[in-house]
């Protein structure tokens, strides 16, 4: 992904532009650094913004787990990269990271309620 928080010194973080070589913001906390940093990721990839067939809202958000099959936590986003698709999950203790979408899958109580696809997946589009 394009954006990335960075630890800058003295306890404070910043969020720097891959596409630009160069800082979006600095001065900010760890948490805030990092939300900012994944929130930027959903609307701009390394070419700019992105299309909306590129991204997709995952509505509500759905709890859903790792490859290893592990809780991951809820899912809340996809974005197209690199001709893949990513989900935007926020894990148990609060941090949001990036899983590719042939690594995630519903957890069993996402399933029992049905929120399932038609076809099984949670890829935007059906595929994975």
């Amino acid at each position: 992904m394009r954006f990335e928080a960075r630890h800058i010194g003295s306890g404070r973080w910043g969020v720097y532009d891959g596409g630009v070589m160069g800082w979006r913001a600095v001065d900010l906390g760890e948490d805030e650094a990092c939300q900012m940093a994944m929130d930027m990721d959903v609307v701009y990839n390394q070419y700019g913004q992105r299309t909306p067939e590129e991204r997709r809202e995952v509505r509500p958000p759905i709890e859903v787990e790792s490859a290893t099959w592990a809780a991951a936590g809820t899912l809340d986003f996809w974005v197209r990269e690199r001709g893949a698709w990513w989900g935007r999950v926020r894990g148990p203790e609060g941090r949001q990271m990036w899983i590719k979408a042939r690594d995630l899958r519903r957890t069993d109580q996402e399933a029992a309620r049905g929120a399932k696809a038609d076809d099984g997946s949670i890829a935007p589009g059906g595929g994975r």
